[in-house]
């Protein structure tokens, strides 16, 4: 039985690069925040009071209510997470996920939208079917369609990631430079360039 948890924020960074997680959860060196993780925290805190005196008429969902920093797990899933916010209606829940920057949505983003939806609908016992990514800098609201197989998709990377910790071997990883100069983990992938 395993008893370790992802957290869902690290299903995004090992999509970005493996070795992120792997230098966080297998060597547990510590992660230094770059100025732009405390203007979104800044951002989220400042969206939350927002979103008390404001409709849900951008989501095409009057009828529902909006709960902000949800903290969502369950039993059945091996990862756990606080999400953004949730739209809850009489029978659908919504995952929302608040982004400073940005346009189109990018496939980390997405399963870890999907991941907190998964957790949401055990949690409430409402439909999943559908999530929001906003981009507020430019106040842009994308739809996000869910079926059981994307469901399934982030169940089984979730899983990946777990053994790749489990194991505790160093991953390939094919980040390219761009990447890897925006990378607080940098200075330890001397193989990279």
């Amino acid at each position: 039985m395993n008893t370790y948890k992802l957290p869902i924020h690290l299903i995004r960074q090992y999509l970005f690069c493996p070795r992120v997680v792997y230098f966080l959860e297998v060597l547990n060196i510590p992660k230094i925040s770059p100025i732009w993780v405390k203007e979104g925290e800044t951002h989220h805190k400042k969206q939350a009071e927002l979103f008390k005196r404001r409709t849900l008429a951008r989501f095409g969902l009057e009828s529902a209510e909006f709960k902000s920093n949800v903290n969502l797990s369950h039993d059945e899933f091996d990862f756990y997470g606080i999400c953004d916010g949730l739209i809850i209606s009489d029978t659908h829940i919504y995952p929302v996920e608040i982004k400073l920057h940005g346009n189109s949505p990018t496939n980390a983003q997405k399963m870890q939208l999907i991941a907190y939806g998964i957790l949401a609908e055990k949690k409430f016992g409402k439909i999943f079917d559908l999530g929001f990514i906003l981009f507020e800098k430019n106040g842009k609201t994308v739809p996000i369609k869910i079926n059981e197989e994307s469901k399934l998709e982030v169940v089984q990377k979730v899983d990946e990631i777990i053994e790749m910790i489990k194991l505790g071997r160093l991953p390939y990883s094919s980040a390219d430079e761009a990447k890897c100069t925006q990378c607080e983990f940098e200075n330890y992938c001397n193989d990279r360039f």
